[in-house]
């Protein structure tokens, strides 16, 4: 019976290093260029207190959060009864160019449901 060719381990594992989730998301979001959402503390509005803002007052508590894509932005609302409205406030808002500054001039917009955590 022939003998298994032997693995090919490598002496020098230095190229192994251990990273933190953060740091391999930052790294993943700047590839593809999705921009996150900033953590608190930087004095400056984030983008979703932006998209916020620009939206009636009875739709931004169903702003859950946002992600902002090369050319697109990605709304994630609690229900599709407040997708649906979100999304028309935001095309409305974006018409008025109120997203101007953020995925470019004329950004597509997107719009998800997430629904918001059972409390136990």
């Amino acid at each position: 019976m022939p003998k298994k060719p032997p693995r090919h381990n490598p002496p020098n594992r230095a190229f192994r290093t251990v990273q933190s989730a953060a740091t391999v998301l930052r790294r993943i979001s700047q590839k593809s260029g999705v921009v996150l959402p900033a953590q608190g503390g930087s004095g400056a509005p984030s983008h979703i207190d932006v998209i916020r803002a620009s939206l009636p007052e009875e739709l931004r508590p169903r702003l859950l959060t946002c992600l902002l894509k090369p050319a697109e932005i990605v709304l994630f609302a609690e229900s599709a009864t407040w997708a649906t409205r979100l999304r028309v406030a935001a095309v409305e808002a974006a018409e008025t160019g109120a997203f101007v500054g953020m995925s470019g001039a004329n950004p597509r917009i997107t719009v998800r449901i997430s629904p918001r955590p059972q409390a136990r």
